[in-house]
């Protein structure tokens, strides 16, 4: 399997946790903080100018825990506000979406995708979604108004680890701003799709058959187009986004800065 740790210096990335000299990413020389990137973030999300943000929610949200019960945090009070602020077009999550029911985010705005979703075959509701907010641009280009296409897609509190989760930050157009957030975020950098070689397989008469190679499909198909779950925020991995940011923080924090 790739090494998780991998390669970082591709990566725009900035730490804005409380105790940076703690961070081994700080310790490798990663600058902190860069607060010009904070102020785009700001600046974009206050409602001023028309946006299209989609957020991938990760289970990592649903694993706050204030006291002894499960409550939203920040990272929930900054999504509903997106919606307050009219610019949030839609929430996928990697877990249930009560927590962000209980701060009053619309159930229309809530996308809920199980991590044993058929890849092969997507349900009705996650496949009808995710062609609404994304493919649907990508076949007819000249069929939709491109302004309602999404200008910014933000993954918080997700290690990209589960399919198809993981294939939608790469459903986006090019110019799309990419965000993601979470605390030890090179955890983010591989998955399990990652490591498509040749497998050591014992045939029948145990011997080493060295011939085998597995067939593991390393995309999804919706609307019989073919969006790749592999990891694509670092150059040697093929990314074709130019405006990425990468924040390694817990996102409860991360939106606590900017809300």
């Amino acid at each position: 399997m790739t090494d998780q740790k991998g390669d970082m210096s591709d990566v725009k990335l900035t730490n804005i946790g409380p105790n940076p000299r703690e961070s081994k990413l700080y310790e490798a020389g990663i600058p902190f903080p860069n607060h010009e990137m904070l102020l785009k973030v700001a600046k974009m999300v206050d409602g001023t100018n028309k946006q299209n943000i989609i957020v991938c929610a990760g289970a990592e949200l649903n694993k706050v825990t204030l006291g002894h019960a499960i409550k939203p945090t920040y990272a929930h009070e900054w999504c509903a506000s997106l919606e307050t602020r009219g610019i949030l077009k839609r929430i996928y999550t990697e877990g249930p979406c009560d927590l962000f029911t209980k701060v009053y985010v619309s159930h229309d705005k809530l996308v809920e995708v199980n991590q044993y979703e058929n890849m092969d075959s997507l349900s009705a509701n996650l496949e009808f979604s995710l062609f609404n907010d994304f493919i649907r641009y990508i076949q007819y280009p000249h069929k939709y108004f491109q302004e309602d296409e999404c200008d910014c897609i933000i993954v918080l509190g997700s290690t990209l680890q589960t399919a198809p989760f993981c294939a939608i930050p790469n459903m986006v157009k090019q110019s799309c701003l990419r965000i993601l957030v979470r605390d030890n975020v090179n955890l983010c950098f591989s998955n399990r799709w990652s490591d498509n070689k040749k497998h050591n397989i014992v045939d029948c008469t145990n011997q080493i058959d060295h011939n085998y190679k597995p067939c593991i499909n390393t995309f999804i198909k919706v609307k019989k187009q073919k969006i790749s779950i592999l990891p694509k925020w670092r150059k040697n991995e093929g990314t074709k986004y130019k405006q990425q940011m990468i924040f390694d923080t817990k996102p409860e924090h991360w939106c606590f800065i900017i809300i």
